[in-house]
């Protein structure tokens, strides 16, 4: 379950959609050009507006783009809030720690939203809304966990600088703890949530891959970084399928105590308020298995969400289709390519000294939950996987298994004002749709669409991303580098047969299937939840967040890079870290916690097994240690016969010496010494020998 969980704040990371207009749409004496509103037979009237628009690049004229309420990029402004007034709201102002209430001794909780009179009418019980910085924090318990666990991240990593660096200020322990934080948020995207939704076979195919040692050279600044408009509104939502229909709340055996459905808790923080909710939900995540990706969705979900395809079937080892992957993958990297400060980055001077990147490459999920819990002593190492006694291909045991064929009719509107004897088996056309809705200019709205799938009126203009082409699935395909489906017995390379056929009874074309059907109905590629197009689409979007940002933690551009050794510590980190170290729960969690946790591969294990991340890679001083030697900052010392070095920001660069007269170097240094030095022997490699063999003579 930590896919789903992590899936929505991964997304929620780089966008957050505007909310519609909150316009009187279906008041009979205003007729607003932003209004489309339904009106079905029985006269109810629906409510419908579109999205809030936004510039298109460049301001050039074309097709209508939906605004993004984050910043487009992985950089946690999620988290931290994307205006100066709210990260203000976040910030406690002393020691760069976030603002949480106390719950327990080492532990906080999130803030609320006490000024937010809105927030207690969405929620039955009128507890107060969390506070970060997204309002999708209180969508679900899950997400409120993920918000916490990263928040106390924060604090424990200013912490943990506030002691190697006790005469930093406030504002440069949370800029800096922040920094970290993001880093490693990056760090377990790419090298642990990535590859188990779009395969690792897509990691280079589609440039995902991490560096393993020093930085990524691959930032574009040309690249647009904007969030791909059809994974906002269309890829980005396959997580719903993830979802099962009740949360259960274990005890710290395991032991169930209580099942709460789903739709019970959608907007109500009081789930969260209660005692000890917050490592019952995180036993719930990292030990409950999702619910296969596919055309399926539960009763709890089915008519709180918004309705659409997800018909692909997941790829081997993946949680999603091969349409989502593609979308999915896409995104990532533009997410790690297009941030100037991602942490792997080189640039100067944000970049990460080596050992600190070393530090932060230790970092996992399973740590962080470890050193942020009271009572967690195990933990398998993968926190993104369930503790499992077997191996399988599969990401988890799915409780129930639903087929194409009879999970489509969970995306179909049920309440659409029309009688059974009204309602047509395979579809509405248009001349059927105008006599049943005589008010409305049918045509005008929808085209000469036929058959019509009935599911939540969601705007085509944010399914058509640029430069992805735009339409239906068939589109996709071909961008994705797939064949051409001319027909329904062309998709069998990627999709079963009960998906196909479960197609066939509401679409007449191939070239009619919508994004999400498609998608979802697509066997997963190898060693991924999801099927080719969805892994190319994602594949696209991830990418692009890589590409296009200069701040992704691994550019190496000097301005804001970290040193060679911070990378190397933010390179530790994992999300079982993560929990360890901000939650109780934990004594063993898996090491990736995004895979089922077995006995072989992913093992549950103690949290203290798993890698730190060592801060003190972050010491702020004005010297630098090389060979036990000391060099104060900005100043050059020979430490070797033919080496010198000098120290730097990012800490101590050498540089051998070129030596043009042998002889005279044997006349400042031992014999020895000069030996020891591989740049000395291999400039003066004659003289060496010739004292070599004078030395021997003499004795």
């Amino acid at each position: 379950m930590a896919h789903v969980a992590t899936s929505q704040l991964v997304k929620e990371g780089f966008f957050t959609g505007s909310s519609n207009l909150p316009l009187p749409c279906c008041n009979s004496t205003i007729k607003h050009p932003e209004c489309f509103p339904i009106i079905a037979a029985n006269g109810t009237c629906l409510t419908y507006s579109r999205s809030l628009p936004t510039p298109r690049e460049n301001c050039i004229l074309g097709s209508r783009e939906q605004g993004n309420m984050v910043s487009g990029y992985l950089d946690a402004s999620h988290i931290y809030g994307s205006t100066q007034e709210l990260v203000q709201k976040m910030r406690s102002f002393q020691d760069g720690q976030l603002n949480l209430r106390t719950l327990s001794a080492s532990h906080g909780g999130l803030p609320q939203a006490d000024d937010d009179p809105d927030c207690k009418k969405r929620s039955p019980t009128s507890q107060p809304c969390l506070l970060a910085g997204s309002s999708r924090i209180n969508f679900l318990p899950s997400n409120a966990v993920m918000y916490t666990i990263w928040m106390r991240q924060h604090n424990f990593v200013a912490s943990k600088l506030k002691q190697v660096n006790p005469t930093w200020t406030d504002e440069k322990l949370f800029q800096e703890a922040r920094r970290i934080v993001i880093a490693q948020i990056q760090h377990i995207t790419y090298a642990e949530f990535v590859p188990v939704i779009v395969g690792k076979e897509n990691l280079k195919r589609q440039a995902l891959d991490l560096q393993v040692n020093g930085y990524d050279s691959r930032y574009d600044m040309n690249v647009d970084g904007s969030t791909l408009n059809v994974f906002a509104a269309a890829v980005g939502q396959f997580f719903l399928t993830l979802l099962p229909d009740k949360i259960t709340v274990t005890d710290s055996f395991g032991n169930s105590r209580r099942e709460e459905p789903l739709g019970r808790v959608f907007n109500d923080p009081s789930f969260i308020y209660q005692r000890n909710r917050v490592d019952a939900v995180l036993r719930f995540l990292t030990r409950s298995p999702i619910m296969k990706p596919g055309l399926h969705m539960t009763p709890e979900l089915k008519n709180v969400f918004r309705r659409g395809g997800l018909a692909e079937a997941p790829l081997p080892g993946s949680l999603l289709g091969p349409t989502l992957s593609c979308l999915f993958a896409k995104q990532m990297e533009r997410t790690k390519r297009g941030d100037r400060f991602w942490y792997e980055n080189f640039f100067y001077p944000s970049a990460f000294s080596t050992a600190q990147l070393e530090q932060i490459r230790k970092t996992t999920l399973a740590r962080i939950v470890c050193d942020n819990a009271d009572d967690l002593r195990f933990v398998q190492h993968n926190v993104f996987s369930l503790p499992d006694d077997y191996v399988t291909p599969e990401l988890g045991h799915y409780t129930r298994i639903a087929t194409p064929a009879g999970s489509l009719a969970c995306f179909v509107v049920n309440d659409t004002g029309l009688t059974d004897g009204e309602r047509l088996p395979v579809g509405l056309d248009v001349s059927t749709l105008q006599q049943l809705l005589p008010d409305v200019e049918i045509e005008s709205i929808i085209g000469n669409f036929t058959p019509f799938l009935g599911h939540d009126p969601l705007p085509k203009e944010q399914c058509l991303p640029q430069p992805l082409p735009c339409d239906h699935t068939s589109k996709y395909r071909e961008f994705c580098g797939l064949r051409t489906a001319q027909s329904f017995d062309d998709l069998r390379p990627t999709m079963d047969d009960s998906a196909i056929e479960a197609l066939k009874t509401v679409y007449e074309h191939v070239d009619d299937i919508d994004l999400f059907p498609g998608i979802m109905s697509e066997r997963p590629v190898k060693g991924a939840l999801v099927g080719p197009t969805l892994a190319c689409i994602i594949g696209e979007q991830m990418q692009r967040l890589k590409k296009c940002d200069r701040f992704y933690y691994e550019n190496n551009d000097p301005a804001v890079r970290f040193t060679p050794d911070q990378l190397a510590e933010i390179r530790k980190t994992t999300f079982a870290k993560v929990i360890c170290d901000n939650s109780q729960f934990a004594r063993k969690i898996q090491p990736n916690v995004f895979l089922m946790a077995d006995e072989l591969t992913n093992a549950p294990m103690s949290c203290s097994e798993l890698p730190d991340t060592d801060l003190f890679e972050w010491v702020d001083r004005d010297y630098c240690l090389v060979d036990h030697r000391v060099i104060n900052m900005g100043k050059t010392k020979r430490i070797t016969p033919c080496v010198t070095c000098t120290c730097t920001r990012e800490g101590p660069e050498c540089h051998s010496i070129t030596i043009e007269h042998c002889d005279r170097l044997f006349d400042d240094y031992l014999v020895s010494d000069i030996e020891k030095d591989p740049v000395c022997v291999i400039q003066c490699a004659r003289a060496v020998k010739e004292r070599r063999r004078t030395n021997v003579s003499r004795n």
